[in-house]
């Protein structure tokens, strides 16, 4: 486990490319495997990017993470994408028209 100076030496850092696509696999729902093999990395690899990105964005959690990125505009909300069987949810019913 890194230290405490360790943890606040990457604080304010940008993100790097490949912690970007990372985030935004995470933003999609995505889990570290699943992560892992779209990347070509051991779902290891993804957990060292992950604690790198909480590090640098000050975040504890996934959704915290990309809320922050997005937030702070290092990822762009348009990268993120709502999975198909959640968009029935998002329409508005007949008494919300």
């Amino acid at each position: 486990m890194p230290t405490t100076s360790q943890d606040t030496s990457l604080a304010g850092q940008p993100l790097s490319a490949r912690e970007l696509d990372v985030l935004v696999l995470v933003g999609n729902g995505l889990d570290n495997e699943a992560i892992g093999k779209m990347l070509f990395l051991s779902r290891h690899t993804v957990r060292s990017h992950l604690q790198r990105i909480a590090q640098k964005l000050c975040t504890h959690g996934r959704a915290h993470a990309v809320g922050v990125a997005i937030a702070t505009r290092q990822l762009a909300p348009r990268s993120i994408t709502v999975p198909t069987h959640h968009t029935a949810e998002l329409q508005p019913t007949a008494s919300a028209r």
